[in-house]
C-alpha cells in the first residue's frame, strides 16, 4: 500500500436486505488497512456469466466504506 494512492483488489460481496453492498473483510489484509486510512472506495460489478466480459454490462459504484455495529 503506498499512501495517497487508490488500492485496488477483488473480494466477495452480498447484498443486505436494503440491496447495499456488505463487503467481509479481514482485518489482516491490506485492502481493509486502506479502508481504515482512507474511507473512500468503488465496487465494480459485472456479469460473472458473462464469456466477452468486455461487451457484458458493468457498472462502478462509489461512496465510503463504513463498519456496521450490528455485524461487527
Amino acid at each position: 500500500m503506498v499512501e495517497g494512492v487508490p488500492f485496488g483488489t477483488l473480494v466477495p460481496y452480498a447484498l443486505d436486505a436494503a440491496g447495499r453492498p456488505v463487503l467481509m473483510l479481514s482485518d489482516i489484509a491490506v485492502h481493509t488497512k486502506a479502508l481504515r486510512a482512507d474511507a473512500r472506495c468503488s465496487l465494480m460489478v459485472h456479469d460473472p456469466a458473462a464469456t466477452e466480459p468486455p461487451k457484458s454490462w458493468r457498472a462502478t459504484l462509489m461512496g465510503r466504506a463504513r463498519v456496521d455495529d450490528a455485524i461487527a
